[in-house]
C-alpha cells in the first residue's frame, strides 16, 4: 500500500515537470494567417509567429494565459487551461479604418492611397476607402496631381472624411539633354521663383527616351539614350521640396 501511494506521487511529480509541445496558429477573422503577432507570457515574449501565423509553443500542464498581438489587429488574452493538442488557433480581429475621400467642392476623389502602417487601400469611384489591418497613429493619404495629407487615428470607430486639395503646377520644361547637364541650375531657380515643379523630358519628339528605361519596344529599336538617372533626378527633385512631372511624346 505505501509502495502504491509512493509510485502514484512519483509519477505525478514527474508529469508536472513535463511539458507538450503544441503549434500556436495565429489567424485574423477574415482566416488570414498573420506573420509578426507576437506571444507574451506573465510580461515576456514567448515568441513570435512565422509567415504561416504558427509559432511552437509547450504547454507546461497547467493552466496558462497568453496575451497575443499584431500590429494592424486588437490584441487578445488567451487563456489554456487543457492539454492544447498539436494545433491551437487565435484569432484576432482587424482594426479597420474606413471613410471617404471628396475634393473642395465635395466631389469624391478616387485612386487615392490611405496608407496606415503596413496596410494601405485605394478609394473606390465614390471616394469610399476601407484599409483593414490599419494601425492607430499617422495616416498618409496622397495621390498623383493633389497636395498630400496626413491625420492621426485614435484607432476608434466612425467614417473618416478626408479632403484634398487639388495641386496647382507652377512648372519649368527641361529637356532630356538640359537635365543631364544642367540640372542644378534648375533646382537654384525654383529656390528664387515661385516655381514648386519641375517637368523633365522621359521621351521627347524626336523619340529618344532620355533615361534607362527598361522598356522592350524602346530597347529594340535603339530609342535609348540614357543621359541621366531617372531615380536620382527624382530624389533631388523632392529632397528640394519640388513636384516632378514627367513629359512623354
Amino acid at each position: 500500500m505505501a509502495l502504491t501511494v509512493v509510485w502514484a506521487a512519483w509519477t505525478g511529480w514527474s508529469l508536472l515537470g513535463q511539458s507538450t509541445p503544441y503549434t500556436l496558429v495565429v489567424i485574423d477573422d477574415a482566416g488570414a494567417p498573420i506573420a509578426g503577432a507576437v506571444i507574451d507570457i506573465g510580461g515576456s515574449q514567448a515568441g513570435t509567429s512565422d509567415e504561416s501565423g504558427e509559432v511552437e509553443m509547450e504547454w507546461n500542464r497547467s493552466s496558462v494565459e497568453l496575451e497575443v498581438s499584431a500590429p494592424g489587429h486588437v490584441a487578445r488574452m488567451v487563456s489554456i487551461e487543457d492539454d492544447p493538442g498539436e494545433d491551437y488557433s487565435v484569432v484576432l480581429n482587424a482594426r479597420v479604418l474606413r471613410g471617404r475621400v471628396l475634393d473642395p467642392d465635395g466631389r469624391p476623389i478616387s485612386a487615392v492611397a490611405v496608407s496606415s502602417g503596413a496596410a494601405s487601400a485605394l478609394t473606390d469611384d465614390e471616394g469610399h476607402y476601407r484599409v483593414r489591418g490599419a494601425e492607430p497613429g499617422p495616416v498618409a493619404v496622397t495621390r498623383p496631381a493633389w497636395i498630400s495629407t496626413e491625420f492621426t487615428w485614435d484607432g476608434g470607430a466612425g467614417d473618416k472624411l478626408i479632403t484634398l486639395e487639388p495641386f496647382a503646377a507652377r512648372a519649368v520644361h527641361i529637356s532630356g539633354e538640359a537635365v543631364a547637364t544642367d540640372f542644378s541650375s534648375f533646382l537654384e531657380m525654383a529656390t528664387d521663383t515661385e516655381l514648386n515643379s519641375l517637368m523633365i523630358d522621359l521621351k521627347d519628339e524626336s523619340g529618344f527616351v532620355w533615361y534607362n528605361s527598361n522598356d522592350p519596344t524602346a530597347r529594340e529599336v535603339g530609342a535609348i539614350s540614357a543621359v541621366y538617372n531617372l531615380e536620382d533626378v527624382v530624389a533631388r527633385a523632392h529632397e528640394a521640396g519640388l513636384y516632378v512631372i514627367g513629359r512623354l511624346v
